[in-house]
């Protein structure tokens, strides 16, 4: 009896490794959610706004804050190397990429954020299971953002890219 329950506990989590985003297979095609609504198959939801008060935190660059709640049973793992994140404004099919990691990508700018300001504008290295926490991006300053339609996601550890409609 003893073995049995083993083998089916064994043979259990065999198959929850395998369906988990880490095994799962590569999806190409884009999901499209509207901003809020959990993302099948990941359990977490993403918003984003942006603020033009915050236009002069960053020189050169417009900062978006993205909203992400994680409602799954899984660590949303982030890779600042890996992660691509874009804009789309309303009318356009041209994407603007946005940037992740200044630090690493523009150190100029970097220097000149205040420093009690850095730790917040960050690239985390993950969502925790539970967590409700801000993702800042940021695109460069001559993008108007007054029109901003669409956030798009290519999250390397979800295998697949994603767009979230930010407009109803």
């Amino acid at each position: 009896m003893i073995r049995k329950t083993a083998l089916i506990v064994s043979m259990f989590m065999f198959v929850s490794l395998l369906t988990s985003p880490v095994f799962a297979k590569k999806r190409s095609k884009v999901m499209t959610v509207d901003a809020g609504v959990p993302l099948e198959r990941y359990g977490f939801a993403v918003d984003a706004s942006y603020d033009p008060r915050l236009d002069n935190l960053v020189p050169g660059y417009r900062v978006i804050n993205v909203a992400v709640v994680n409602n799954s049973f899984n660590i949303i793992r982030l890779d600042s190397a890996k992660d691509k994140w874009y804009v789309k404004m309303r009318g356009e099919r041209k994407q603007v990429e946005a940037l992740i990691n200044l630090r690493d990508l523009d150190l100029e700018a970097w220097s000149q954020v205040p420093e009690a300001a850095k730790p917040l504008l960050s690239y985390p290295l993950a969502i925790p299971i539970g967590a409700r926490l801000v993702i800042d991006i940021f695109v460069p300053e001559k993008v108007d953002l007054s029109s901003l339609s669409i956030l798009g996601m290519h999250i390397a550890y979800l295998g697949q890219p994603v767009e979230v409609r930010l407009e109803k």
